[in-house]
């Protein structure tokens, strides 16, 4: 069978694209995952919690060691993670096969690559009708999303900031209101800062998500094209249309928009990266 519903997952499964195989919606396959993350997590918040002076004095001591190791840490994690994004660009085109050895340890290795859909499977939560295009929405509306909330709460937290410090000090907070200023200042571009470091571990993935929302395969002498990255979706539909314009609007917000505001926000501190006076083996 050649057709596009040959390469369909039937209903309650889904597609594992680390192991390339429609797997069953149980708890064991879809959920496990999930579940054991949101327990570490609260372990570790709860361990922190009890031990945030010793933690705090522990960083303190060998803060030098865990930036040096922090960074050996990031670039491996990029590296597997670039890894990951060429092997699954790699099947999706139809290449070869990769050895078993080999195939098996990028699978397992797999969860690097911080593809929330493929991390939660949400087609088993929401039904079968979850496709390519609620995935691709998932994937850039959510950063988004959680920018617009932080940005929101910091807002709040200024104002009932200033509101306090005005009854506080009886008078019209002038002087308060200078001070909130700069904090509010600080700390929305610090909240950017950390939002675009967060952002950029996961733009690779989002980025290749939205790339895979244009390339159609064609079936039966090209009466039938289809999206190679979910061929329930018909090339020849208004859904199809919809979400190639959308995916267009969005390489200028992550693909092409982010690096380029990266760029812009270091290029006033460019000198302190590359000091003129320096040595090239120094810079």
């Amino acid at each position: 069978a050649g057709g596009p519903l040959c390469d369909v997952c039937e209903p309650t499964y889904f597609l594992r694209e680390s192991t390339e195989r429609c797997e069953s919606c149980t708890v064991a396959n879809a959920w496990l995952g999930p579940i054991l993350f949101v327990l570490f997590a609260g372990v570790a918040a709860a361990a922190y919690r009890a031990y945030h002076q010793q933690v705090m004095v522990w960083y303190s001591a060998n803060e030098d060691w865990v930036a040096a190791l922090s960074e050996k840490a990031g670039a491996v994690f990029v590296t597997l993670q670039i890894i990951l994004l060429i092997r699954s660009n790699h099947s999706s085109v139809g290449g070869r096969a990769m050895p078993t050895p080999y195939f098996d340890f990028l699978a397992a290795l797999s969860f690097l690559a911080l593809d929330v859909v493929q991390f939660l499977p949400l087609k088993c939560a929401s039904g079968d009708d979850f496709d390519h295009l609620d995935s691709l929405l998932v994937m850039t509306l959510v950063p988004l999303a959680v920018l617009g909330a932080a940005m929101a709460g910091v807002t709040v937290l200024r104002e009932q900031k200033k509101q306090a410090a005005k009854r506080r000090d009886g008078s019209s907070g002038v002087s308060a209101g200078g001070d909130v200023h700069t904090d509010k200042g600080m700390r929305k571009r610090d909240m950017v800062c950390y939002f675009l470091w967060g952002l950029n571990l996961v733009l690779p993935t989002i980025s290749r998500q939205i790339c895979r929302s244009f390339r159609c395969v064609e079936y039966d002498d090209s009466k039938f094209t289809h999206l190679a990255a979910d061929l329930s979706i018909s090339c020849d539909s208004s859904e199809y249309t919809g979400m190639a314009t959308f995916a267009v609007a969005m390489m200028f917000v992550y693909p092409m928009g982010t690096p380029l505001l990266l760029f812009a926000m270091l290029l006033p501190f460019r000198e302190r990266f590359s000091p003129p006076e320096a040595r090239h083996d120094e810079a």
